[in-house]
């Protein structure tokens, strides 16, 4: 869905009124990048498991360590209700 959204978008680029012929190549061109960089990032995005530059479980081990309470806590103990 993504591919045909930017080949239609690089489509309609073409139908762009530009008198010289090189600006409007130029333009569509700097248009074609840009949708490739993006497509790519999106799908480099998806999958951050995976790849050169992934994000490995180590991470995950060390933030779910920090946010659990240590077991050898003492529960807490309500003291005495005042009464008025």
């Amino acid at each position: 869905m993504l591919l045909a959204v930017a080949a239609l978008t690089v489509g309609f680029a073409f139908l762009f009124g530009v008198e010289s012929a090189w600006w409007h190549a130029l333009m569509v061109a700097a248009l074609a990048a840009a949708l490739s960089l993006l497509l790519f990032l999106v799908f480099a995005i998806n999958r951050p498991h995976q790849g050169v530059m992934r994000v490995g479980t180590e991470a995950y081990e060390v933030g779910r360590r920090l946010w659990e309470p240590p077991d050898d806590l003492p529960m807490a103990v309500p003291g005495p209700v005042a009464t008025p």
